[in-house]
């Protein structure tokens, strides 16, 4: 099944072919950010009662898991389609499916961002689509 993305850059329109995707399961948050500079991508992370409730609480804006230190009631897909920086604390933007009962601004929601290579994310597996560029008239 082919998709196509339509992208308007210096008047000049690109598309992109979806060819396939692919999966990383050794999640690296330093490398996570320059697939997240290209595009949107589907994070899975351990679903806790913490990730559940996240957005009850407004003094908590940066949702913040440790590996492994937690017990999972499972795991959960996001679409990670960014990261900023808050007051110093490095974040990933999240959007879920749960709608607008969850997180912050409708479904949106920040995620504690590892900054130095070779620490492992939150993410336990992330997946993007991968495409060719070609260019139309």
């Amino acid at each position: 099944m082919e998709f196509a993305h339509q992208i308007n850059v210096n008047n000049k329109v690109h598309f992109y072919d979806i060819d396939g995707y692919e999966t990383i399961t050794d999640v690296d948050d330093v490398t996570l950010e320059d697939i997240v500079k290209m595009q949107p991508v589907v994070a899975i992370l351990p679903l806790t009662e913490a990730f559940q409730k996240y957005g009850k609480n407004p003094n908590v804006r940066i949702y913040e898991s440790v590996p492994d230190s937690l017990p999972s009631r499972g795991f959960h897909a996001v679409l990670l389609i960014g990261y900023g920086n808050h007051n110093g604390r490095p974040y990933w933007v999240v959007q879920n499916s749960w709608g607008s009962g969850w997180g912050f601004e409708g479904g949106f929601g920040y995620i504690y961002r590892q900054t130095k290579r070779g620490r492992r994310s939150v993410f336990t597996e992330v997946h993007y689509p991968t495409k060719k560029k070609r260019d139309r008239a």
